[in-house]
C-alpha cells in the first residue's frame, strides 16, 4: 500500500520543478510556464 504525505519545507524546491517539467511536457505556451518560476526561487 502506498502512503502518501504532506511535503516538507526542504522538499519544495524539487518538487517544484518536477511540477514545471511536468506541465511543459503538456505543451503549455512560455508565458503560462513563467508564471511557475515566481515559486521556483522562494
Amino acid at each position: 500500500m502506498m502512503n502518501i504525505r504532506r511535503a516538507k519545507i526542504h522538499e519544495s524546491k524539487p518538487l517544484t520543478n518536477i511540477a514545471i517539467r511536468s506541465e511543459s511536457y503538456w505543451g503549455y505556451d512560455s508565458d503560462y510556464m513563467e508564471k511557475f518560476k515566481v515559486y521556483e526561487n522562494k
